[in-house]
């Protein structure tokens, strides 16, 4: 006992030392300390800690934000590697750390995008034949085995378009030799690639023959975690660097009400808001009709949910607005919405503390049956057995934390807030450093409706007044529309592209747009064959976009317009178009 107190006092001291904010007079943050603190010196986890505030100290000088299950941690928010207070915040810490687990705590941090080569340099320079970035194991899947196993069987070569079946490119008599070779490649390690940002510190140089070129290391993440090495994620956030170009503010430096941001965001108007701006995210805006941060938190947490089927969905949306509880303390009838929340469920219904709760928890998603067995023997006869197998049965894949949802919240919210109140600075640092889903022109249009004149054709953008341009190109005044479209992606007359409208007539529309975005997705196999839909986002204005839904797969990638007929339907503060004529062409 006395050995397990001095360890406790000895991580106490050297953490405590390197605090960055004061531990707030109430007992429980006293009674989360000690609790951190007795897991983090049972596990030895204190040099983890140490190592990640090495590393934000040679980065000082570059704003940071940390996503992930970090935020779930009291001591990662007073040494200053968080900003999410997981007291005030009601997050448990068994999503983060767990007494029941032998793995190491996961910390990614988030720099702008620019700034990440820089940091990874600091990083070797200041622990040189120490430090190495993993590799990531790329493995076959469906189709590149499928690709893989015609270029051995048939010596095929060239490229295959995305929408061929290669199984047609496969001679008869080859057929099942084909099949049996793609079978067994799938899952195999097919190229050995950089990660991310893993970076591993090591107390001893390791090996020369683990080490690539550019301090690359042949382990993955998987073996780092076997080998119990510590690792780091440095990784690259677009958001981050359009926000601090915008403002130079850090994403917590914003308030959290603010009328005009939460009408923007309630109408989905987020083009141009990097992990705001795809459909999907602004239909959940505008069905959550968000008023703040809070309402923010949640949409975020929609779109990557722990487990929501299409029945709770529903359920949620038409609940949640007269539901006053905080988030993460939602009915879970509507849903589970954050891992949290499942962790809660289970200790509800168990009786047991959340490190246990959170284990049952991680074995639904990872599938470990005997986890799953044991639940539905200790759960029983529940009365809610039936709606928690549903909601668990949902969970594989990919679960997202409440605080990596607060922090992504924090994010989006202060870009909403600089392109209300600063539109013209936030469509520039847009076009600068967004990569985005949509097509080039949807992007260079709203810039034109916050006040700038284009006269360039890529960034760096150099600003004249209202005026971008880049210093190899200049504007070929004598292109039309389609001209410019066809060579650029997009146009620089002041109007928009000539033949665009819409008309309605009570529920019937006919229209004629330029496709701004769209996905094909598979809904299941009808008679042998994939039967798909397809979504699009439709401009036939400047600022009118409509969401469009086909009935089948529409290869739209090879298209600039649709024009068609369509019914319009309206729920949720949603308006689609459910297409029943239509033609494609291009420019």
């Amino acid at each position: 006992m006395t050995t397990t107190v001095n360890i406790q006092r000895t991580n106490w001291i050297e953490l405590s030392k390197r605090f960055v904010r004061d531990i707030p007079e109430d007992e429980a943050y006293d009674k989360r300390l000690a609790e951190e603190l007795e897991i983090i010196s049972e596990q030895n986890f204190t040099k983890h800690f140490i190592r990640v505030l090495d590393v934000l100290e040679l980065t000082r000088d570059i704003p940071h934000i940390t996503r992930g299950s970090a935020g779930s941690s009291l001591v990662c928010y007073l040494l200053g590697i968080t900003d999410v207070d997981p007291v005030k915040e009601r997050i448990p810490l068994a999503r983060f750390l767990n007494p029941f687990r032998d793995d190491l705590p996961d910390v990614d941090i988030d720099f702008p995008y620019y700034y990440h080569k820089e940091v990874m340099e600091r990083i070797y320079k200041k622990w040189p034949g120490k430090s190495a970035r993993l590799s990531n194991y790329v493995r076959f899947r469906e189709r590149t085995a499928q690709k893989e196993s015609l270029k051995r069987i048939t010596g095929h070569k060239g490229k295959i378009p995305g929408s061929q079946d290669i199984a047609k490119l496969v001679p008869k008599h080859q057929q099942e030799e084909w099949r049996k070779l793609t079978a067994k490649l799938i899952g195999k390690k097919r190229c050995i690639s950089k990660h991310p940002g893993g970076i591993v510190v090591f107390d001893r140089a390791p090996p020369a023959s683990l080490i690539r070129q550019d301090n690359q290391i042949l382990l993955d993440k998987h073996e780092c975690e076997d080998l119990a090495f510590l690792k780091i994620d440095v990784l690259s956030n677009r958001g981050l660097a359009q926000l601090i170009d915008i403002s130079g503010r850090h994403p917590m430096d914003y308030p959290d009400e603010d009328e005009a941001t939460a009408e923007l965001l309630s109408r989905g108007d987020t083009l141009g808001v990097c992990q705001g701006e795809s459909p999907v995210m602004r239909r959940t805006l505008r069905a959550l009709r968000v008023k703040n941060k809070r309402d923010l938190t949640i949409a975020t947490a929609l779109i990557r949910p722990a487990a929501m089927t299409g029945r709770t969905k529903g359920v949620f949306f038409r609940d949640l607005m007269s539901n006053d509880a905080p988030y993460g303390e939602l009915k879970y009838e509507n849903g589970l919405i954050f891992d949290e929340d499942a962790i809660n469920l289970i200790m509800e219904e168990l009786g047991c503390d959340a490190y246990t709760a959170d284990m049952y928890r991680r074995g639904f998603i990872k599938g470990n049956e005997e986890l799953c067995l044991d639940f539905l023997q200790r759960i029983g006869s529940s009365p809610r057995k039936e709606l928690i197998m549903e909601l668990f049965g949902n969970m594989g894949g990919f679960g997202l934390c409440k605080a990596h949802a607060i922090n992504l919240a924090n994010l989006i919210w202060g870009l909403a807030y600089e392109k209300v109140h600063n539109p013209q600075a936030f469509w520039l640092s847009t076009l600068e450093n967004n990569n985005s889903m949509y097509r080039p022109w949807v992007h260079m249009e709203q810039a034109k409706a916050a006040g700038w004149r284009i006269e360039g054709n890529k960034r760096p953008w150099r600003v004249d007044g209202n005026t971008l341009r880049n210093a190899d190109w200049q504007v070929p005044i004598f292109d039309s529309h389609a001209d410019q479209m066809r060579k650029r992606g997009f146009w620089t007359h002041d109007e928009f592209m000539p033949g665009c409208y819409s008309t309605e007539l009570g529920r019937t529309i006919t229209f004629s747009g330029l496709v701004a975005a769209h996905r094909m997705y598979c809904r299941g196999w009808v008679r042998g064959k994939k039967d798909y839909i397809t979504f699009c986002t439709l401009g036939t204005d400047r600022r009118e976009f409509h969401e469009l839904i086909f009935p089948c797969g529409v290869p739209l990638s090879r298209f600039d317009m649709v024009e068609g007929v369509g019914e319009i339907d309206i729920r949720d503060n949603n308006r689609t178009i459910r297409v029943t004529k239509w033609s494609c062409k291009r420019l």
